[in-house]
């Protein structure tokens, strides 16, 4: 019974739902959500309005703007035949909202509201246009706010620092950021062959997982920042930061790997790979990779996020036949 009634209690910011009764100081008044009716009452709620041990009466108060959240502001201004603007991703003292072209006459009202209603948030973004460039950077305008896209912020324990303008960042990967670094343990080699600015390798590299990290990015923004990110958070010593194509930087893990000695403790790593394309993965067998699928997130309508998991079998991380096709596919 307190489940339904909390669902049917008011919820409105800086309004309490308990108030003294006006007319009666004996007497307390449970607020509401206007619209409710007798017929939504739990049973035992009905009976006690039969027995009139509990009465139903009129309670009237103003509210102004100061009560009323984002979301709910945001859906008095714009026309009600548009869809919601209810959502965005927050980036240490920055919002990213990825507004539709018809929210676009309203972006810098609503940037203004998240930063009137949102004490921690400084400024606020826009994406401006679809990621097509090389480093995956985000096309971005400033819509409120200051015009700072330097951020610090902290995920599960770790200390990240970055231009958000610059490098490419997902707050709602967080969980998955952890998840990984969970699988790893002090014995594993990882090779990342696109970590932005560490949010895998990071957490892989602190304790308790204290992996021996490669962590590779092509982006100058992202690799500079990685190697900030990896003295703030006191793992330089198992952190190898490279600014590398994915090709060369395979290339120069296995030779590594191989003249140090450690091919049995390499190949039996599990090998994970985020945001590659299929052209990188046709090449492997299915049958013998043991490749597994597994969903991570709902990216958009039609749209998902897809975590691919192999074991890399030996003989095709140390075929050096392999390696002087890719060098000749390259050459073509």
């Amino acid at each position: 019974m307190q489940t339904q009634i909390f669902q049917l209690m008011l919820k409105i910011s800086g309004v309490k739902p308990i108030v003294q009764d006006r007319d009666n100081v004996q007497c307390k008044l449970l607020l509401l959500s206007e619209g409710t009716k007798e017929e939504d009452f739990p049973e035992e709620i009905k009976l006690e309005l039969t027995s009139e041990r509990i009465k139903l009466k009129n309670y009237t108060f103003s509210t102004g703007n100061e009560n009323l959240n984002y979301a709910e502001v945001t859906s008095r201004i714009i026309p009600p035949n548009l869809p919601s603007v209810a959502s965005f991703e927050t980036v240490g003292h920055l919002a990213h909202l990825n507004l539709r072209n018809e929210h676009l006459p309203f972006r810098f009202l609503i940037g203004q509201i998240i930063i009137d209603r949102c004490p921690l948030i400084k400024t606020v973004v826009n994406k401006t246009a679809n990621i097509e460039n090389e480093f995956r950077v985000l096309p971005l305008e400033v819509i409120a706010g200051e015009d700072n896209t330097q951020v610090t912020l902290k995920e599960h324990g770790s200390l990240f620092r970055f231009d958000y303008r610059t490098v490419y960042w997902n707050s709602r990967l967080q969980q998955e950021h952890q998840f990984i670094a969970s699988l790893c343990s002090k014995s594993d080699i990882v090779v990342d062959l696109f970590a932005g600015v560490g949010p895998f390798a990071v957490p892989m590299a602190q304790a308790p997982q204290n992996a021996h990290v490669y962590a590779n990015d092509l982006n100058p923004a992202c690799y500079n920042s990685l190697i900030d990110n990896v003295s703030l958070n006191h793992i330089r010593s198992r952190v190898i930061p490279l600014k590398l194509d994915g090709r060369e930087a395979v290339r120069f893990v296995m030779s590594e790997i191989i003249r140090h000695g450690m091919q049995r403790s390499a190949a039996a790593f599990n090998n994970r790979t985020n945001n590659i394309s299929s052209q990188c993965v046709y090449r492997l067998d299915p049958k013998s990779c043991e490749l597994d699928l597994r969903e991570v997130r709902d990216v958009a309508p039609l749209k998902v996020m897809i975590c691919a998991s192999f074991r890399l079998p030996f003989d095709v991380a140390f075929d050096t036949q392999n390696i002087k096709h890719d060098q000749s596919d390259i050459k073509e």
